[in-house]
């Protein structure tokens, strides 16, 4: 099986991304990586919708994703097919996606997290382990029964809480079997992020990410007949490179090109 789609890359519209996170400046490393299809994925919070603590969630909006999209028609992509999509966020507040019908209506694809609990979960959730895997849990469900659900083209790095800390060993099988059952159904695919698993968890050698307990969720989500999704989630050209561990995990899991959601 050959991964031919990087769907998760920020430009420097997401506020955590290098400065200097051009499209242009990726094309050499999208070449050396053998992609063919890539989406720019920045964080995004619809403007159309009320935001309860934008101090917390710095993210990009419409008017400047739609510009981006709009100036790449223009742009030489050296064969490399350019989508122009989103990362947006879970609104707790409202109990789901801080993004429009209509905005959605106009994206190549929509990424959705919903473990980016150091943004959206409220603080006295963190110290408890169980508590915090029963808010990504709920915020997984409230996104699924989103009204823009057909929108939505993966779940970002899932049961990957952003505090960095494993907490979904606090779900069992069957909690997690049934969300992933609920996905498979929605017709939403599983994200396997590079970054996530081999960067974000301070350089942990392969045999260590094969143990973590993200493993088994993924396991899990093939075993109920998921669709899966990679993404680097480079926030810099030079984050690229990573994009090739995601064949440590495809293999891992032994997945074939029927279980690729390809968009």
């Amino acid at each position: 099986m050959i991964i031919t789609q990087d769907l998760h890359v920020h430009t420097n519209l997401s506020p955590c991304a290098a400065r200097d996170a051009t499209v242009e400046s990726y094309f050499e490393a999208w070449r050396l990586n053998g992609t063919n299809t890539v989406g720019i994925a920045d964080h995004l919070w619809d403007e159309s919708m009320p935001n309860p603590c934008p101090g917390r969630t710095p993210a990009t909006g419409m008017k400047e994703t739609l510009a981006l999209k709009e100036r790449l028609k223009n742009v030489d992509t050296q064969g490399i097919r350019v989508l122009v999509g989103c990362e947006t966020e879970y609104d707790y507040a409202r109990r789901d996606i801080a993004l429009s019908p209509e905005s959605a209506a106009q994206l190549d694809f929509v990424l959705v997290p919903h473990d980016h609990t150091h943004l959206t979960m409220p603080k006295e959730l963190c110290d408890d382990d169980r508590k915090h895997a029963k808010f990504i849990l709920d915020a997984w469900y409230d996104i699924l029964n989103s009204n823009i659900v057909q929108y939505i083209t993966s779940m970002a790095h899932p049961f990957l809480a952003a505090s960095e800390t494993e907490v979904s060993f606090k779900l069992s099988d069957a909690e997690l079997r049934e969300a992933m059952i609920a996905a498979r159904q929605a017709g939403v695919g599983i994200e396997i992020n590079a970054a996530a698993l081999f960067a974000n968890t301070k350089n942990r050698r392969i045999a260590e990410v094969l143990a973590l307990d993200n493993m088994r969720v993924l396991r899990i989500a093939k075993e109920c007949g998921c669709k899966f999704t990679f993404g680097s989630d480079a926030h810099h050209s030079s984050h690229s490179p990573l994009f090739h561990c995601n064949y440590i995990v495809a293999t891992y899991l032994e997945l074939t090109d029927g279980d690729i959601k390809l968009i």
